[in-house]
């Protein structure tokens, strides 16, 4: 078993060798029809998105985003919108929304949209969280802010919990920012409304 950031690959190995698929690998929809290793791959990693829906069911994977202690590493400000996030004053609990964050993606910009534009010019002086990046582009609600075409093309970078965070919350790994990850568990914990000890048990369990 290998898990990396975006995925986890499962292979068996018998007698000191893999198992192989005669009929070759599938990617995609394409049957490749030359003899490969038979390997699972499971959108699962260290950089999973974190989330949760209405049904308070969490979802982790198989997207992939920068885990929050990772951008506060490189960003020291991120900390402290980190903790100035209080989710007890937000109306929508229905996801932990709030905790997203946005930086600038190393893709070169081509033509985009004039809503696209205004949201590549608040970031160019860092990253910001969704609340404030809507309303720097002047929307009236952060679930109004749409950028899967901009992170699609590389342009955007979206950051927010992952299982990396909660391993560095835990003390279990701690390459980044260690009070970053705590304060993104907290403010999850808040808005999915169990105590963060428990969230972090039921989010690595959910990950196992």
């Amino acid at each position: 078993m290998d898990m990396g950031g975006t995925t986890t690959d499962v292979a068996l190995v018998e007698n000191g060798m893999v198992r192989v698929s005669e009929q070759g690998a599938r990617v995609g929809k394409w049957q490749t029809s030359v003899a490969a290793a038979a390997i699972q791959t499971a959108g699962l990693g260290g950089d999973s998105y974190v989330q949760f829906g209405s049904d308070r069911r969490l979802h982790i994977g198989p997207r992939r985003v920068m885990p929050l202690c990772n951008l506060a590493h490189e960003h020291p400000g991120v900390l402290e919108r980190l903790e100035g996030l209080a989710p007890e004053g937000v109306y929508e609990r229905s996801s932990a929304a709030i905790l997203d964050f946005f930086v600038r993606g190393r893709a070169p910009v081509q033509a985009v949209s004039e809503h696209e534009a205004r949201v590549l010019s608040a970031l160019s002086d860092g990253p910001l969280p969704r609340i404030e990046l809507s309303r720097r582009v002047g929307l009236v609600s952060p679930l109004l802010l749409h950028t899967e075409s901009l992170e699609r093309l590389g342009y955007v970078q979206r950051c927010a919990l992952t299982p990396t965070d909660v391993l560095h919350a835990r003390g279990e790994f701690t390459a980044w920012s260690v009070p970053a990850a705590r304060r993104a568990l907290e403010v999850f914990a808040d808005l999915y409304g169990r105590p963060v000890e428990e969230v972090a048990d039921l989010i690595l369990r959910e990950v196992v």
